[in-house]
């Protein structure tokens, strides 16, 4: 839990109020583990947060670097992680691993606060078999 109080801690320093709200978001996505997209925050959340709240919130959270974000399926989804990965998601079940990234662009001239996404796709091995 260390990681979580100076990523909360985080919230503060960057001139944010630590909301009930943008807790249980953060503590959610942490305690997943997992790629989430808004609409499912929302709805683990079971309505104590409303989307808008979540967007908002998720938005926050990846301008001060709590969260990453990927498109996949064409959806929004975040993580949470010490440092940015990738992901690979089987195409058929959905199942989802995590890959870790090498990529450094240094300095490109003309562009600043430069970020990526990757998410490979193809058929784990369970569904390759059937």
């Amino acid at each position: 839990m260390a990681g979580m109080k100076s990523s909360m801690d985080s919230i503060r320093k960057a001139g944010y109020k630590l909301t009930p709200q943008r807790r249980a978001v953060y503590e959610l996505i942490r305690s997943c583990g997992c790629l989430m997209s808004a609409d499912e925050i929302s709805k683990a959340l079971g309505g104590s947060v409303n989307l808008v709240s979540v967007y908002r919130t998720l938005k926050l959270f990846e301008k001060i670097g709590l969260v990453f974000r990927e498109k996949t399926e064409g959806v929004n989804r975040y993580y949470i992680d010490a440092i940015q990965h990738h992901h690979i998601v089987c195409r058929e079940c959905g199942y989802t691993r995590c890959l870790p990234c090498s990529h450094s662009f240094g300095n490109i001239k003309g562009f600043s606060d430069i970020s990526h996404t990757l998410v490979l796709t193809g058929l784990c091995n369970r569904c390759a078999g059937k």
